[in-house]
């Protein structure tokens, strides 16, 4: 969540640094086609994290407008959360809170079910089970209910890691490659609905290979246009296909 708005000094510091680079070329106007390419402005805010961006403001701005605002949950402060440092490309800072002290999978699906039912005149959610997700999604690699609230990075990108299809969670695991968990899809969904007004995962789907069910299931997590609602279902740990896609988390 690193493309909240800087401040005007980080991007005039962030302009010069791009303007160097491209001081060489005879066309004046090269650095404003680079900064009005959505692909060119990422690598904006990337100088801005590496130039020392607060980070402390997206946790703010998470604070208040996802967790307060949209989820409606009295979140604490969480400008103290230690912030993983920037990899090539995991330019979303997320910071993950249980909104519920027992059930914050259920807590957080029924809160999204509601509002996008709302929004979209829709269902606004579907889960493959009428149990409390949390009864049955027993393993998670990060829990904020056992560790307290903590911040993950993932990519930028409104589908699942290209780079992890026809990759099963066994296989990821082998790999020791982290992966979103299911509630951190869910607060993912949460936030970039609150960012643009969209839904991830509109073509593919997100494996949740972070999480397993008791029964050693793999929830995953998508949007669906046709009913228009949030859908959270399972597959096999060995299950891998092309639509099926991990997303791979930076953490401490």
């Amino acid at each position: 969540m690193c493309e909240v708005t800087p401040n005007a000094e980080q991007i005039d510091h962030a302009e010069r640094d791009l303007e160097g680079m491209y001081s060489g070329y005879p066309d004046k106007n090269r650095l404003q086609r680079y900064l009005s390419h959505p692909d060119k402005k990422t690598r904006l805010f990337r100088i801005i994290d590496e130039l020392g961006f607060d980070p402390t403001n997206v946790l703010e701005k998470f604070r208040f407008e996802v967790y307060g605002k949209f989820l409606g949950f009295d979140c604490p402060d969480l400008t103290a959360l230690p912030v993983p440092a920037l990899q090539e490309g995991f330019n979303w800072i997320l910071p993950i809170v249980a909104i519920h002290d027992k059930t914050p999978n259920e807590a957080i699906f029924q809160e999204m079910k509601r509002q996008f039912g709302e929004k979209h005149d829709s269902e606004g959610g579907w889960k493959w089970t009428d149990d409390i997700l949390d009864d049955i999604v027993t393993v998670n690699d990060r829990d904020p209910l056992k560790s307290g609230p903590y911040v993950i990075r993932t990519r930028d990108r409104k589908e699942a890691d290209e780079e992890l299809k026809e990759t099963s969670a066994v296989q990821l695991a082998e790999r020791k490659i982290q992966c979103v968990t299911l509630y951190e899809r869910q607060v993912m969904e949460a936030f970039y609905y609150v960012e643009t007004g969209e839904h991830l995962d509109v073509e593919n789907v997100t494996l949740c290979a972070g999480s397993r069910l008791s029964h050693g299931f793999v929830p995953d997590a998508d949007w669906r246009p046709f009913n228009r609602r949030f859908g959270v279902n399972w597959r096999g740990a060995k299950h891998s296909y092309d639509f099926l896609r991990a997303r791979q988390v930076v953490s401490i």
